[in-house]
């Protein structure tokens, strides 16, 4: 092919071109490098108070652990499969003591890499996705954080998208009408058949702020 004609040409030059242990690289070699992509490099954590079990940066679960209720270790490890959550994570099961708990696989990942996850913070997914479980894609963040990412990614259940929500962008819109001439927020509440709190946290914007 024209490549390895290329590269031949370049030997018979100059035969230290992409020799062993050489420093000269053929125009051609550094072609062909570019367009190879390496794998990422995988460092593997423990995590804590499970013995038998560990997870990779590239977000993978593994175990060793011997089938049965006791903690026997084998020697070699299995790639746990995750299982699905309604929200849309991965999880998977650890056992510990003759009994099994669920942990969401970005949990604790960080939890391994990072450290316990601050009060009142969020584990995020920097893309959006929620079954993207790479370290390199998770971080600590506030609520805030998170929800300024939800938004960006549009998988913010806001307004009509949020199934429990008592109230649609028009109801919003009379409630905050209602209230600039006047009307009491239980009165609101009465017409609308809502709880006053509700019409409240409306007409505040703290809930419905998109509209």
């Amino acid at each position: 092919s024209e490549l390895f004609a290329s590269k031949a040409q370049a030997q018979q030059n100059n035969p230290s071109v992409d020799a062993p242990g050489s420093n000269h690289v053929s125009p051609v070699m550094e072609r062909i490098m570019a367009d190879v992509n390496l794998p990422e490099s995988v460092e593997y954590r423990e995590i804590s108070g499970f013995l038998g079990y560990r997870v990779g940066s590239d977000g993978t679960a593994w175990s060793r652990r011997k089938r049965g209720p006791g903690d026997e270790l084998a020697d070699g490890w299995k790639q746990l499969k995750p299982l699905p959550s309604r929200g849309g994570y991965q999880r998977v099961a650890l056992w510990s003591g003759g009994r099994v708990k669920y942990f969401a696989v970005h949990v604790l990942v960080m939890g391994a890499f990072v450290g316990p996850r601050p009060a009142g913070m969020h584990c995020c997914h920097d893309n959006g996705m929620r079954t993207d479980n790479r370290l390199a894609n998770l971080r600590y963040d506030t609520p805030a954080g998170n929800n300024a990412d939800k938004i960006k990614h549009g998988t913010h259940q806001a307004g009509e998208k949020n199934g429990h929500s008592k109230l649609n962008s028009v109801a919003v819109a009379v409630i905050r009408k209602m209230r600039r001439i006047g009307y009491l927020p239980r009165e609101i509440a009465w017409v609308l058949d809502v709880n006053k709190t509700t019409v409240e946290r409306a007409n505040r914007g703290e809930t419905w702020s998109i509209v």
